[in-house]
Order: C-alpha cells, then sequence, then structure tokens
C-alpha cells in the first residue's frame, strides 16, 4: 500500500478511461436499463459485467472524482497481496510435506531425507514471495490504470477460488478420499471462478492451473498423462468438468465481444499479429 501510494493522484488516463468513465454514462446509476448494459454490454469488445457493478457503486459514493476510485484499486491490490500470501503458504506446505503426514496426496511419495522446514520458515518465504508480487513494477498498470481495475477483482476472486480448492482437497489423504473432498469448499471455489470470469476474461485458463497445481506440489497427479485415465485419477480430472464448463461458455462471450472491436486483416496481416503475439509473450518474461 505504501509503495503504491501515489496513484492516488493519477486522476483518470487518456487512454480507455475517457471512454470507459469520462464518457460513459451507461454504467453511472441503477436504473433498469444501465444494469441491462452492465450485465451485456461489450464496452471495447470485454464483457465485465462485475466490474462495472463494482465501479457503479463507485461512482454511487464518490461521483466523478479519480482518487476513490484508485483508492479501491489500492485495496483490491493490497488485500490480492495477502492472498498470494496465503495461497504461498499453503503450497509450500504441500510441496514439502512428505508420505503420512496427512498433506492430502494423492499419489505416493518417497519420505524425505532433508530437514523439513518449520511453519515458521515456510511463512517467511510466503511473505517473501508476496512482497515480491505485491511490489513487483509489472503491477504499476494494474493499479495505476482504473481501466484495469476489472484485472484486479478478477484476481481476488480467482486467488480465493485456489483457496477454496486446496481447502477442498487439504483432507484427501488417499486415493479412496478423493471422493470425500469436502463439497461446500468445491462449490465455493466454482463460485469464485464465475465471479473471477464476470470480473474480467483473463482468468479463463484458470481451470489449466489447478490442473498443474494438482501435479505439483498437491501430487494428486503424476506427472506421466497416460496415468491420468486411471480409475484412481479419474475423479481428480472429473472435479475439474465444472471449471472447464465456464471456461468454455467464457471462451465464448469474449470471442463474440473481440469480434466487436477486432480489426480486419487488410489493417493487421498475419505476420503482424504472429509480431504483436511474439512481442506480448517476450515482453513479460524479459520484465
Amino acid at each position: 500500500a505504501i509503495v503504491f501510494m501515489p496513484v492516488l493522484d493519477c486522476g483518470f488516463l487518456n487512454w480507455d478511461d475517457q471512454t470507459n468513465f469520462v464518457q460513459n454514462y451507461h454504467y453511472k446509476g441503477w436504473s433498469p436499463e444501465n444494469l441491462r448494459w452492465m450485465l451485456t454490454s461489450f464496452q471495447l469488445g470485454v464483457w465485465q459485467p462485475l466490474s462495472w457493478l463494482l465501479l457503479d457503486v463507485e461512482w454511487t459514493l464518490w461521483g466523478p472524482d479519480p482518487a476513490p476510485h484508485h483508492l479501491v484499486s489500492l485495496l483490491l491490490h493490497s488485500l490480492n497481496a495477502v492472498l498470494v500470501f496465503f495461497v504461498g503458504q499453503r503450497l509450500l506446505g504441500s510441496g514439502f510435506r512428505v508420505q503420512g503426514s496427512g498433506s492430502g496426496t494423492l499419489v505416493s511419495q518417497p519420505p524425505s531425507l532433508s530437514p523439513q522446514p518449520s511453519i515458521c520458515s515456510l511463512s517467511c518465504a510466503a511473505a517473501f514471495g508476496a512482497l515480491f508480487y505485491a511490489a513487483h513494477p509489472l503491477r504499476v498498470e494494474t493499479v495505476a490504470w482504473l481501466s484495469c481495475q476489472p484485472y484486479l477483482l478478477a484476481t481476488l476472486f480467482a486467488l480465493l477460488a485456489i483457496l477454496a480448492h486446496l481447502k477442498a482437497v487439504s483432507g484427501c489423504a488417499t486415493h479412496s478420499a478423493a471422493q470425500r473432498s469436502l463439497p461446500a469448499w468445491r462449490w465455493l471455489a466454482i463460485i469464485c471462478y464465475a465471479l473471477a470470469l464476470m470480473s474480467k476474461g483473463i482468468v479463463i485458463v484458470f481451470p489449466l492451473a489447478l490442473v498443474i497445481l494438482d501435479v505439483w506440489p498437491l501430487r494428486r497427479l503424476t506427472g506421466r498423462f497416460r496415468d491420468w485415465l486411471r480409475p484412481a485419477f479419474r475423479s481428480v480430472l472429473i472435479e475439474k468438468i465444472p471449471f472447464f464448463v465456464l471456461a468454455a461458455g467464457a471462451t465464448l462471450l469474449a470471442a463474440n465481444g473481440k469480434s466487436h472491436g477486432l480489426r480486419g486483416w487488410t489493417e493487421h496481416d498475419l505476420v503482424q499479429r504472429l509480431a504483436q503475439m511474439t512481442f506480448g509473450a517476450a515482453f513479460y518474461l524479459w520484465k
């Protein structure tokens, strides 16, 4: 929060903020027409009804003053950093647990020959990771640019979904225990993921992240794909079906939204599009 405090003086930018907020009257108010627009709009090619509802609450409370809007972004980012700490703490704990420790793993692991880290050590490591995430310069765009506030809201619900997923599988100490994963936490994870998609479609890849976490550090799946079809692991994949269904629906919505604002092939040909995709990946790796 201290590092990003200057965002309170950022104001509105002349890049999307004018279209999204300054000149946009559709989300400002709670009339049926405003609500319909927030739930169905593909403003600038994006469907994000939950984010529009949050922005409407902000507008209702503070009007056109940008500082309170930036304060909400700052609070969301700070809360996300706290959630990253708890996610990191749980994942590190799962990664260092050994067989017979009640770790909730399905895949047998050899006993560790090295001393296991203490809870304090894991917490310090998770805190370092959370601070690195919180203060990294790549966070500046999402925190300082109001048009990126939906990213922060989607991240919040995605992190809550991961925590709920980890809680749901925490009691699965054997293969048969996979069937006894806590249904309430499982449903909470699904609901949080749906809310994340309604905030920003960037979390479409979330189900793949859950599968990766099941391989490591949760060790509920092996690293060999052919093993996943065995009955012992089938339930681990079946539980992901609701997440993939939601992701598929969000993908169709995203494709429909982008079709409203995509530029034609005469403006951007295949080579230019491939170059843009390559730059996007290289930029983040370089930073």
